[in-house]
């Protein structure tokens, strides 16, 4: 039995295997979609960065209108924000922090989970960088900008957790299995 000293030696060899059949794309393909499903699953439903710790906690200080707008700026225009907080029904000028915002809106607010208006994961796809690769990013620059200022802020969140990366490998195993027979 073969022993790799990394994971990325296991799939540099897995892969070598898969050249060699013919049909690395849409193996590649296949992990892409799954990974970027298992990073949106785990930050908007459990509120989780990549090292599997909690995101962190929503602001309670007091913020007016403008303040939203202003922290969110360089990144959303005060037009957008107030586009996307009236399609809300929101009229408030003040609220005790993003959290009461956030209620003030409908959502949750017992995890940050990263999700307002759902812009951004819906900008947060696989796509292929080339005949035999595949990534996972932002199909938007302003959707990438803000998960970078979450990233910044909050730390490592757009990346496989080690959890995800098992369960990447055990669906490249599969696969694999699927293809030798």
């Amino acid at each position: 039995m073969q022993v790799f000293n990394s994971t990325s030696d296991l799939f540099k060899n897995h892969l070598g295997q898969l050249k060699a059949i013919g049909d690395v794309n849409r193996v590649l393909r296949e992990l892409a979609i799954d990974g970027a499903a298992a990073v949106a699953k785990r930050v908007q439903n459990d509120g989780e960065k990549a090292d599997g710790s909690q995101i962190g906690e929503y602001s309670t200080k007091t913020l007016a209108f403008g303040k939203i707008t202003g922290k969110f700026g360089s990144i959303a225009t005060k037009k957008q924000m107030s586009k996307r907080m009236k399609a809300f029904g929101d009229t408030s000028e003040f609220y005790g922090g993003y959290k009461e915002f956030r209620q003030s809106l409908g959502r949750q607010v017992e995890f940050i989970d990263l999700t307002l208006t759902g812009a951004m994961f819906e900008d947060w796809i696989p796509a292929p960088l080339d005949d035999n690769s595949w990534g996972v990013g932002f199909k938007n620059a302003e959707s990438a900008k803000i998960a970078g200022y979450h990233e910044k802020r909050f730390g490592t969140i757009f990346a496989l957790s080690k959890e995800e990366e098992k369960q990447a490998m055990q669906i490249l195993n599969r696969i694999i299995s699927q293809i030798l027979k």
